[in-house]
């Protein structure tokens, strides 16, 4: 008797963006995962009020719950605030379970959590300068300035100094290319951006050994 298809438990990532919509997909499936949905929020201002930010994104948590997500992971890019992003991501969770109790662990919903790219998604894409080299689009070495750690660098402005000339950066469309370089699973990539990290342990991946 065929026995019936069992499915992996469903996995949902709020993004801010275009381009963290098309990376993070990429990201995640370099890192073997398959069962995954991601759903745009639309960012918001870094002065936005926490209450307003957490009201909005609270509203696209029950969009994915509606889904059949069980895990639930949002990403909101810490940007140039002054907080630390796992400070951050934890007033970012405080505030989702004083609106909504019911995402707490002990609640038998999904499991939601918070993770902040530091300080915004390109960070992810400059931790592995190694490869980031062997782009197409690539023309200068980032290794230097990416250094040891790829978290709380001007991510942006490096990936600009490093594309080939007569190119121009444009988020959308080209951080889903390079995101497709990055060896998240590379044990050294990893302690190169906690950020990212933290983002793939959330999401199943097991921590680095």
């Amino acid at each position: 008797m065929r026995q019936p298809r069992t499915h992996s438990p469903l996995l949902a990532v709020l993004v801010e963006g275009e381009s963290d919509y098309g990376a993070v997909g990429v990201f995640l499936k370099n890192a073997g995962l398959r069962r995954f949905v991601c759903l745009k929020f639309g960012g918001k201002p870094p002065e936005c009020p926490l209450p307003r930010l957490v009201g909005h994104l609270v509203r696209y948590i029950r969009l994915a719950e509606l889904k059949g997500a069980t895990r639930i992971i949002v990403l909101v890019d810490r940007e140039w605030r002054d907080q630390c992003a796992p400070s951050l991501a934890n007033d970012l969770t405080g505030e989702m379970l004083r609106q909504s109790p019911r995402y707490s662990s002990n609640q038998g919903g999904p499991c939601v959590r918070v993770v902040c790219p530091d300080h915004c998604l390109e960070n992810w894409l400059i931790a592995d300068p190694e490869a980031f080299a062997t782009h197409a689009y690539i023309a200068r070495n980032v290794a230097q300035r990416v250094g040891s750690g790829a978290d709380c660098k001007p991510a942006i402005d490096i990936i600009k100094w490093a594309f080939r000339k007569g190119l121009t950066y444009h988020k959308a469309k080209d951080a889903p290319r390079l995101a497709a370089v990055v060896r998240v699973l590379d044990p050294s990539v990893r302690r190169r951006s906690k950020s990212l990290d933290k983002f793939l342990r959330e999401a199943g991946v097991p921590p680095v050994s």
